[in-house]
C-alpha cells in the first residue's frame, strides 16, 4: 500500500470538488482530488445546461471537461476511478484510505455529492437498465418512437421529459403531487410540447412485464384508485440521497444525512470542509456547487496557514 503526503485531499470530482481543486491549486497548495468514477459528477449526463453563467446552452460533458482542464492547469493531481474506502479525520493529519493508496493531508474537502433515490417499487431491480433508467441522456436513445414515463417534479425530471420528447413517440409525466417545483421557464416549455402528457397526483406502484417492461401500475395519491399505463421505459428522478456513509459517525449531519457546515464550509472537525450537493443547504445547482468549492478552498488555505478567522 502506497503512502502519499499532501496539503489537501478533495474527495469527489463534481463541480464542487473540481472548483475547490482550481482554487487550491492557484493558492499553491499541493492538492490531490480522488474521484470514484469520471470527473464531472452529475453534470456529465446532462444534455443541455442553460443556467450556468456565460453559456446560453452547454452540454454537460463539455462543461465538465472545461472545469477539469482548468483544475489540471492549476497544478492539482486528479485520480479517477479511485474509491475512498475509509477515513480517519481526527488529529492534525487526516488519512484517506483507497484500495491502492493512503493519502495523508492537513485538510480534507468532502465533495462526494449525492445519488439518485430509487423508485422503490416491485420489480425495479429486475428492470434496472432494461426498462428502468435514471439518466435520459444516457439511455433515451433506446426509446426512439416508443412510450416512456418520467417521474419527479424538479428541474432534472422536467428537463429529461423535454429531452425525451424529441425522440420518444410519447412521454408521460407521472407526478405524485398537483404541482412541480422546477424553474418556471422549464415548466412553460414542458406544457407546450404536444407529445408530453402530465398526470398529476399519481404515483408508480409497480412495473409490469416478463422479459421486458410493458407497462406501469399507478395509484392516485388523493383517492387511491389504481390504473395501468402502457410504457416501454421509465425514467426516475425522485430526488437524491447524500453520499455521507463514510462520515456518519464523525461529522455532524442534518436529519436527511447531509453534512452540516457554516458559511465557510467548515464542518465540526477542524481542517475538514464540505462543499456541493453533500452539504445541507437550500439550493443545489452547479453555480452553488462552484461557490461552495471556492469557499472550501479559501477556508482550507486559511487553515493550513494557521488563520482561524476566515473572514479576514
Amino acid at each position: 500500500m502506497e503512502n502519499k503526503v499532501t496539503d489537501v485531499i478533495i474527495i469527489g470530482g463534481g463541480a464542487a470538488g473540481l472548483t475547490a481543486a482550481i482554487y487550491c491549486g492557484r493558492a499553491g497548495l499541493k492538492t490531490v482530488l480522488c474521484e470514484s468514477e469520471f470527473s464531472g459528477g452529475k453534470i456529465i449526463s446532462v444534455n443541455s445546461i442553460e443556467n450556468y453563467p456565460g453559456f446560453s446552452s452547454v452540454k454537460g460533458f463539455e462543461l465538465a471537461e472545461k472545469i477539469k482542464e482548468q483544475a489540471l492547469k492549476s497544478g492539482v493531481e486528479i485520480k479517477e476511478f479511485l474509491k475512498t474506502e475509509k477515513v480517519n479525520l481526527s488529529g492534525k493529519v487526516k488519512s484517506i484510505y483507497t484500495d491502492s493508496t493512503v493519502f495523508e493531508a492537513k485538510c480534507v474537502i468532502i465533495a462526494t455529492g449525492s445519488s439518485e433515490v430509487l423508485l422503490d417499487v416491485k420489480n425495479e431491480e429486475k428492470f434496472h437498465g432494461k426498462g428502468v433508467h435514471y439518466c435520459a441522456e444516457c439511455d433515451g436513445f433506446l426509446y426512439k418512437n416508443k412510450t416512456v414515463a418520467v417521474t419527479g417534479g424538479g428541474n432534472s425530471a422536467v428537463s429529461a421529459a423535454i429531452y425525451l420528447s424529441g425522440s420518444a413517440s410519447k412521454v408521460i409525466m407521472v407526478r405524485r403531487k398537483d404541482s412541480f417545483h422546477c424553474e418556471k421557464i422549464l415548466l412553460d416549455r414542458l406544457k407546450k410540447i404536444s407529445n408530453i402528457q402530465i398526470l398529476y397526483n399519481w404515483n408508480i406502484t409497480d412495473l409490469l412485464g416478463d422479459s421486458k417492461l410493458i407497462g406501469i401500475e399507478v395509484q392516485n395519491t388523493k383517492n387511491n384508485t389504481r390504473g395501468i399505463i402502457s410504457a416501454d421505459g421509465v425514467f426516475a428522478f425522485n430526488g437524491c440521497r447524500p453520499a455521507t456513509e463514510l462520515f456518519r459517525d464523525v461529522i455532524n449531519l442534518d436529519g436527511e444525512g447531509y453534512i452540516l457546515t457554516d458559511e465557510n464550509m467548515c464542518t465540526n472537525i477542524p481542517g475538514v470542509f464540505a462543499a456541493g450537493d453533500v452539504r445541507s443547504k437550500l439550493c443545489r445547482q452547479i453555480t452553488t456547487a462552484a461557490a461552495d468549492g471556492t469557499a472550501a478552498a479559501y477556508s482550507a488555505e486559511k487553515f493550513i496557514h494557521g488563520k482561524t478567522d476566515f473572514t479576514d
